[in-house]
């Protein structure tokens, strides 16, 4: 990878690894149905201006766009409502550990779907290792509060991995860019948090923190990020680009530490170690992945 390319990478892991921090910084004020809702439109406003620039048109077939609403609702909607929930609970760096869980649920996805008919006994053991430390940073020993919290952040990472899978598959051949797509697959995120939000709508007093903090959510660690993914792909490959899953959480535990003194028990040290480990061993992420790779990010 290129010199560019690798300051890309570590761009897209500080902007997304940043994403739990700033999750923990507006939760107090904010609901997380304000956060979903605030994060979408704020994001989903970046690309649609990015593509305007370009002269890049949204998909206007409803075939599309009913794919993309399912896709919103998978990879966008239920991670992002779930770990802006958990994050009342949990601290930061834990949350963004358990979103490096992401690709071993994608491994699993695509076996159990078919497309992978048998793993190499290195990528079962991997896959072993993984879950094994899910299960460490799951703590079923610790409090139930805390378990159902982090059960929420690995749910919503297993979301992703689904998102990964059903976005290669019935997007991947839809004609048009990758822009357009994320584009219309946040607007969809949007129009759809807009419609559930206000069930579960708080009142609202925030302070210039915490608006800031959920505007760089979504302006920078939704929008800007999906666009630098975009460019890392297309200029270092998918693979290359694949590197930041490695980085992200090491990115969120160095943030939640330095900057809100959060503890780094033995349970996710050990926990996150080997969720890592299992991701190097048992991920295998085919080229044809790289459109769907554009739906992660916490």
């Amino acid at each position: 990878m290129s010199l560019t390319g690798s300051l890309r990478l570590a761009a897209l892991a500080l902007l997304w690894g940043s994403n739990y921090l700033l999750i923990k910084v507006a939760g107090p004020e904010f609901g997380p149905a304000q956060i979903l809702t605030l994060r979408l439109a704020t994001g989903a406003a970046v690309l649609l201006a990015v593509g305007a620039v370009r002269g890049e048109r949204l998909p206007r077939d409803g075939r599309t766009w009913v794919r993309l609403t399912a896709a919103a609702v998978i990879a966008n909607d239920v991670p992002y409502f779930l770990f802006a929930w958990a994050g009342q609970y949990v601290d930061s760096a834990l949350a963004g550990t358990c979103n490096a869980a992401a690709p071993l649920f994608t491994v699993v996805v695509v076996v159990a779907a078919g497309q992978r008919r048998e793993l190499r006994a290195g990528q079962l053991a991997g896959v072993g290792i993984g879950f094994a430390g899910v299960v460490v940073l799951l703590a079923p020993w610790g409090s139930p509060g805390a378990v159902v919290a982090t059960g929420a952040c690995l749910v919503a990472a297993a979301c992703y991995g689904v998102g990964f899978v059903y976005i290669g598959r019935v997007l991947g051949d839809s004609g048009h860019g990758p822009l357009a797509l994320a584009a219309g697959q946040l607007t969809a995120a949007t129009a759809v948090s807009l419609l559930a939000g206000p069930l579960l709508l708080r009142p609202v007093e925030a302070d210039v923190g915490a608006t800031a903090a959920v505007l760089a959510l979504g302006a920078l660690g939704t929008g800007a990020a999906y666009l630098l993914n975009l460019r890392l792909i297309a200029e270092a490959g998918a693979v290359a680009a694949s590197l930041v899953s490695y980085l992200l959480p090491l990115v969120a535990v160095c943030l939640g530490v330095l900057l809100l003194d959060e503890p780094v028990g033995w349970s996710l040290a050990v926990g996150g170690a080997a969720v890592l480990v299992g991701v190097v061993l048992g991920e295998r992420r085919p080229a044809r992945d790289t459109l769907a790779r554009q739906s992660a990010g916490g």
